[in-house]
């Protein structure tokens, strides 16, 4: 399957891989390389829970595309990205209301 950053939204496809042909994306204005974050959601699709130990990310560069400096791409592939804070508030009148 191929598939735009879309697909890192989660479908729940089965896929033992990931294949990336480019590290560039269009932001509406301008192309732009990924972050950290796109990537390993996009690459976390690999590997289907409960059927495979691991899961692959492969980058396979197109030589059409330019290929990021080394820097840019040993801070997307070591970095953790950005961490997230929930803002889910779970008090006693959102537990009554889900009974509801």
């Amino acid at each position: 399957m191929f598939a735009t950053s879309t697909f890192a939204i989660g479908l729940n496809l089965p896929a033992r891989s990931v294949v990336f042909t480019g590290l560039k994306k269009f932001d509406g204005t301008d192309f732009g390389t990924i972050s950290t974050s796109e990537y390993l959601q996009m690459a976390g699709r690999a590997g289907r829970r409960g059927k495979d130990d691991c899961g692959f990310s492969v980058l396979c560069m197109d030589p059409g595309h330019q290929v990021p400096p080394n820097s840019d791409l040993v801070e997307l592939l070591e970095s953790k990205g950005i961490e997230l804070e929930s803002k889910l508030n779970v008090n006693y009148d959102m537990c009554l209301n889900s009974l509801k």
